[in-house]
């Protein structure tokens, strides 16, 4: 996901999730070129407007950077060598003791999703841009199902791929309620 995806919506869903007991996090990429410093600014200005918001990650960390607002340190791997996604959520993983059946990876991108399912977890491709040929095209080289969800629908396919509810769905009235 991106930032221009961290929206209304999307802040409701994490709410909803939060009062289900459900936790969470972010595992961020740094871009070509972004300085650290700037990346830090911009992590901690969301952590603590997601957190006013009712809507606190329990965790946010770069494949890259180790800095991370609430305290916690997780240094990713060199970006040159393959499979660094993997190993990143893998240690995100052990070092939170997470079960690995309650872990789920939400993404934008089809290759955070594969590199999921090679760390042996599930994973949910959430896009703005469903429309997009190209992310569809790589979707149906997948020799593996990829759930697919908008914005709306996200709760719900999060509720399925946990198990903790198939009626689980985001009013998208904006009351804030499930349905």
């Amino acid at each position: 996901m991106t930032l221009k995806d961290i929206n209304h919506e999307f802040v409701e869903v994490l709410k909803q999730i939060r009062e289900l007991n459900v936790h969470f996090g972010f595992i961020s990429r740094r871009s070509e070129g972004a300085g650290t410093s700037e990346i830090s600014t911009v992590m901690a200005v969301l952590f603590e407007l997601l957190s006013i918001r009712g809507a606190r990650p329990d965790f946010w960390i770069t494949d890259t950077d180790s800095s991370q607002p609430n305290g916690t340190e997780l240094q990713g791997s060199n970006n040159s060598r393959p499979n660094t996604a993997t190993r990143v959520i893998s240690r995100a993983i052990e070092c939170y003791g997470a079960d690995k059946g309650s872990v789920v990876i939400v993404s934008s991108l089809v290759k955070s999703i594969r590199a999921a399912k090679e760390a042996g977890i599930l994973g949910i491709l959430c896009s703005s841009r469903r429309g997009d040929e190209n992310i569809l095209n790589e979707i149906k080289s997948q020799p593996d199902r990829i759930e697919i969800t908008e914005m709306n629908s996200l709760s719900s396919a999060i509720g399925r791929t946990l198990g903790i509810g198939e009626n689980l769905a985001f009013d998208v009235d904006h009351s804030g309620r499930w349905r």
